[in-house]
C-alpha cells in the first residue's frame, strides 16, 4: 500500500513538472512570436497571469476565457488578430478603469495572424 502511494505521488509530481515546463515553453513561443512579428510591438509587453487566466498584451488585460480570438483584414493592407469579448466589455487597459469590448494586434500577413491565433489557443489549452 505504501509503495502504491509513493508511486502515485511520484507520478503526480512528474506530471505537474511536465505541465509547468510545457506551459513555460508555450508561453515563450507566444511571447517571442508576438514581439518579433506584431507590427510596432518590438518594445511592448506580453505577460500571462495563470492564476486569473489573464493575458496582458501592450498594457491591455485580456481574460482569455471571456474572449474570442479571430482574424480580421483591414482596408489599409494590414491583418489583425482581434480579441472580442463574448458579452459586454471585459478587457481593461492598465492605465484606465474603462472596460473595452475588444482589442486588436496588427500583423503584416494573414499567415502571421493565424500562427499567433494558434499559439494563443495552445496557451489557452494548458492554462
Amino acid at each position: 500500500m505504501v509503495k502504491i502511494l509513493i508511486s502515485l505521488l511520484i507520478t503526480l509530481s512528474c506530471f505537474k513538472g511536465y505541465s509547468q515546463s510545457n506551459f513555460e515553453n508555450t508561453y515563450k513561443k507566444v511571447k517571442s512570436f508576438y514581439i518579433t512579428n506584431a507590427v510596432g510591438q518590438k518594445h511592448s509587453t506580453f505577460f500571462v497571469n495563470k492564476a486569473d487566466n489573464i493575458i496582458e498584451i501592450a498594457d491591455y488585460q485580456i481574460p482569455i476565457f471571456e474572449v474570442k480570438c479571430e482574424y480580421e483584414r483591414s482596408e489599409r493592407g494590414y491583418h489583425w488578430v482581434e480579441f472580442n469579448c463574448f458579452t459586454g466589455n471585459c478587457i481593461y487597459r492598465n492605465k484606465s478603469d474603462k472596460p473595452l469590448s475588444g482589442f486588436g494586434i496588427k500583423f503584416k500577413s494573414k499567415e502571421d495572424c493565424y500562427t499567433f491565433i494558434n499559439l494563443i489557443s495552445d496557451l489557452k489549452d494548458i492554462m
